[in-house]
């Protein structure tokens, strides 16, 4: 989605706004769904043992910055998207309405 910031369709850039707030919405879904894991198995032994856990969510026992930092970081990047796709488009419309 950042190779394609400037564009000259609409129907790209609305769809990239949807994206990107598609995005807005699912960070924080997915942080609290690895908060829950962290907390789930961060206390047990054999967390190690479960290999398919850090591929997949990013969880590292013991180092919740790494786990998190993320999430954290999509969110911003994910609103400046909205707001850049949605300023962009107001700028179409006042061009094609002048």
């Amino acid at each position: 989605m950042l190779l394609t910031l400037l564009s000259e369709n609409s129907k790209r850039i609305k769809t990239k706004r949807a994206l990107a707030t598609i995005l807005v919405g699912l960070a924080p879904t997915f942080s609290l769904l690895k908060f829950w894991v962290y907390y789930k198995f961060t206390p047990c032994p054999n967390f190690e043992s479960i290999v398919w856990l850090n591929p997949l969510f990013g969880i590292f026992p013991g180092r919740w910055v790494h786990t998190f930092i993320c999430d954290f970081i999509v969110v911003p990047f994910a609103v400046l998207l909205v707001w850049h796709y949605s300023d962009q488009l107001k700028q179409l419309e006042a061009k094609i309405n002048h």
